[in-house]
């Protein structure tokens, strides 16, 4: 079992790694899936439209996961570069209020206010992802609610999503 999931961890870190290093090549593979979905919507049955808006919603949940592993990325990036900056050859910080002059350390409190901003800003965060990825599958659930439980089904996971929204 632990094979498996050290094989998993590898090819996702893999993936990852190309994402980042081709950004421009992963936009053109969620092109390609949505290019699929259509072509699906003309050669399926009229009645079966499930597999096609699936493929398409998760073309569109593939990119939102693109572009947050490429703004995490981007960040992480940025903040080394920020922190290098004002770091001398040994590691010590100068400048501005960072300078380790003998003055008073930032309060405890000032410290909480920060992480409880960071908590807050991370919950938000997490809230419009959520919400994303919602309003990404809202018709492949509906389509799919229609075809399990007819328009009844389709209507009450309609304003479900909509509650939720």
């Amino acid at each position: 079992m632990n094979q498996i999931k050290d094989a998993l961890k590898n090819v996702q870190t893999q993936y990852i790694q190309w994402v980042l290093k081709n950004p421009t090549k992963s936009s053109d593979l969620e092109s390609s899936i949505k290019l699929l979905s259509y072509l699906l919507h003309g050669q399926l049955k009229k009645s079966s439209v499930l597999l096609p808006e699936l493929i398409y919603s998760s073309a569109n949940v593939l990119g939102f996961f693109h572009d947050y592993l490429i703004r995490k990325h981007d960040k992480e990036v940025q903040g080394r570069l920020a922190g290098d900056h004002h770091r001398n050859g040994n590691g010590i910080m100068r400048g501005g209020s960072n300078e380790d002059d003998g003055g008073p350390s930032p309060s405890a409190s000032a410290d909480e206010v920060v992480r409880q901003r960071e908590a807050r800003e991370t919950a938000i965060l997490r809230i419009k992802s959520a919400l994303t990825i919602v309003d990404y599958m809202e018709v492949f659930l509906e389509v799919s609610a229609r075809h399990l439980w007819g328009e009844f089904g389709r209507w009450v996971v309609i304003i479900l999503i909509q509650a939720i929204k």
